[in-house]
């Protein structure tokens, strides 16, 4: 239903290009869905002060005040929900005690003043008139996540976010009537179920907003916003029904993939070598005898960000893949002159190439020889 990219500078319209007159900032004017005809709009006329900007690292960044962009349109009315968001948010410490909107400052579980980054997205009116509907994430100062649904709140996620200063994390929401689950960089860190199924997260009396949740103010019959998000939002998917597991890791790694280059350190792919004797650079001769297999094992060390693929390549020399030898991946059983290795994110595990001679029982003894090439297929980062 709805997909910006900050990184699709076509999406975003821009006014007051940076580095311009007094280092006049870049303020984001209207960001466009890469699906659908949706944009998200900055409230009202488009003064400075209501307006997000486009920093220089190529993220959105809400400044926690009065910056908002709202949707033109509402989500269709689907009870099941999958939204994932790639997103920093800002705790900034207030030293002077006060928050940026004028708030009084928190302490946090450290014991730091610290100011509240808020919602990055919602479309749930806990103030309506109504029974309260739709959904929103909040972020408070201690960088823990809240989800909610409807009237639902306190839904809590396990872990923090923002806790380092330079790192953006993916959050996925999964919702319908009777579950509400967190993701955060792909890691589970909420998995609520109503037995009676009353959460309500269908769209409610609010268009989407982006960087504060919208609300009835009181006596008025227009929409404000409150609870302003202070920080920075990447990339928005939300979907109007719920993925595949298969289909929710594709979208998280993507996104992982191409938002971690803003982490600090940066991500790190691995290094990768064969690691069993006498297979690197000077051969050692190996004497095979009848149904002995010999095992090539290629180590992934230095770094497990993200899944390498790289593909393996039998070479023949004097030895002749299917004449002389058969090579299989892990034991599969399946022998084939190439193929490829895989690990998936955080996996560090050796993969295992078994390599079985074919007998003439001529028994005559001679030197044989082949190369196994690896080279890298894909990978989400940098890899060596």
């Amino acid at each position: 239903w709805l997909w910006l990219d900050a990184s699709t500078a076509s999406d975003l319209v821009t006014s007051g290009p940076s580095g311009g007159l007094h280092g006049t900032p870049t303020f984001v004017d209207a960001w466009h869905s890469r699906v659908g005809d949706i944009s998200l709009l900055p409230e009202g006329p488009l003064s400075d002060g209501m307006r997000p900007v486009f920093t220089a690292d190529g993220v959105v960044h809400f400044d926690g005040v009065d910056d908002v962009l709202v949707a033109t349109h509402r989500r269709p009315a689907s009870p099941n929900v999958t939204t994932i968001v790639a997103l920093r948010p800002d705790t900034s410490l207030a030293a002077n005690g006060r928050c940026p909107a004028g708030g009084p400052a928190i302490l946090n579980t450290w014991g730091e003043r610290v100011c509240e980054p808020g919602w990055p997205l919602s479309d749930n009116d806990l103030s309506s008139p109504m029974s309260p509907r739709g959904f929103g994430i909040h972020i408070d100062a201690d960088g823990l996540l809240q989800a909610a649904v409807g009237s639902r709140t306190g839904l809590y996620a396990s872990s923090h976010v923002g806790q380092e200063a330079h790192n953006l994390h993916v959050v996925t929401m999964e919702q319908t009537s009777s579950f509400v689950r967190l993701w955060i960089d792909g890691v589970m860190n909420l998995d609520y179920f109503d037995s009676l199924a009353s959460l309500d997260g269908l769209a409610g009396v609010v268009n989407m907003t982006l960087g504060a949740r919208g609300t009835h103010g009181t006596g008025q019959a227009h929409i404000l916003q409150q609870d302003h998000f202070s920080g920075d939002v990447a990339e928005v998917l939300v979907f109007d029904r719920l993925l595949s597991e298969g289909e929710r890791v594709r979208a998280e790694r993507s996104l992982l993939a191409r938002w971690l280059a803003h982490a600090s350190p940066p991500a790190d792919g691995g290094r990768f070598r064969v690691v069993t004797p006498g297979t690197v650079l000077v051969p050692t001769p190996l004497i095979v005898q009848e149904a002995q297999e010999v095992l090539v094992e290629v180590e992934r060390s230095g770094g497990s960000d993200g899944y390498a693929n790289l593909v393996f390549r039998v070479r023949d020399l004097t030895a002749v893949h299917g004449v002389d030898f058969l090579v299989s991946l892990n034991g599969s059983g399946v022998f084939a002159p190439e193929g490829h290795l895989v690990w998936d994110h955080g996996d560090v595990a050796n993969k295992v190439l078994l390599i079985r001679p074919i007998h003439d029982h001529m028994w005559k003894p001679a030197a044989t020889t082949f190369e196994i090439e690896l080279s890298v297929f894909d990978g989400e980062h940098m890899v060596h």
